[in-house]
């Protein structure tokens, strides 16, 4: 007698997957209702809407995946789009102390790293052929290599170091600043999940997956697709009411509706399972 299958997992996966590709498109409608009137293309044009491209980029993305085997590049961006969203939070909210020009400093400061780290390299390993692109980023660091270190962080020890985040805290801190707020939970979820996603990001053995049996799999996705929605829909929330306040509250509430119906109608073809109790934000 064979036994039966819990479907409930793949169920979860197809509608979390669907709840990504509903945002997505919201999020896309936003960005070019935000940004198609925005004359200005300073830094913060810059920024913000190279975030909504961001976002859009891993909900669509997402949006190709829902096969259990794809559970590593969709916690992948569960894992960044909590980080985008920690971020929205300091940028929106708090502009004054975590300003564009922070952000926009940080780049140049990441990129001076990789090039000073790329000449240390070749300079130790001279027989080796440099590639076409070495060249450029000896031309930056003396271009711009002397007024970046000048303005870099200083460590406990007096030293002029590039910060591994803009902040110049870890992520577990900023996401504890970022709780501060609003009712965000940041920090509950670094600590509940931010090591699972790393652990199916990175070449962590099997940390993320041992033990998990084959039709609970799909689990892993679906709790990655809901994170991935919530963080999307939350970062484009917070961009679109610091220019455009209130403007897209009832798209907001038609959007909600749209998740309802749809998560209704793909649990009424598995009637199986449609009374099991989950939630979902």
């Amino acid at each position: 007698m064979h036994q039966k299958i819990n479907k409930f997992p793949f169920v979860w996966a197809d509608i979390t997957h669907s709840d990504c590709q509903l945002v997505e498109n919201f999020v896309d409608r936003i960005r070019n209702g935000i940004f198609s009137v925005w004359l200005n293309k300073d830094d913060a044009y810059v920024v913000y809407h190279g975030t909504l491209l961001r976002i859009v980029s891993h909900l669509r993305s997402l949006s190709k995946m829902n096969h259990p085997s794809d559970f590593q590049a969709i916690s992948a961006a569960s894992r960044a789009l909590f980080e985008i969203n920690v971020d929205i939070v300091l940028l929106t909210l708090d502009s004054l102390n975590h300003p564009i020009s922070k952000i926009s400093f940080w780049e140049e400061s990441a990129k001076l790293d990789r090039a000073d780290k790329m000449v240390d390299f070749y300079a130790k390993n001279s027989t080796l052929i440099r590639p076409n692109f070495y060249q450029e980023n000896v031309d930056f660091i003396n271009l711009k290599g002397a007024n970046i270190r000048s303005q870099r962080k200083t460590d406990k020890n007096g030293k002029k170091i590039h910060t591994a985040r803009w902040t110049g805290r870890d992520l577990r801190n900023d996401a504890i600043i970022a709780d501060g707020y609003g009712n965000f939970k940041f920090e509950e979820f670094y600590v509940l999940r931010h090591s699972p996603l790393c652990w199916n990001t990175h070449g962590s053995g099997l940390a993320g997956v041992r033990f998990i049996s084959e039709e609970n799999f799909p689990a892993i996705s679906a709790i990655a697709f809901n994170e991935s929605a919530r963080f999307a829909l939350k970062s484009a929330q917070l961009i679109a009411r610091k220019f455009s306040p209130d403007v897209f509250d009832s798209e907001y509430q038609e959007l909600d509706k749209k998740r309802s119906d749809n998560r209704l109608l793909i649990l009424s073809n598995y009637p199986e399972v449609a009374n099991q109790v989950w939630t979902s934000s």
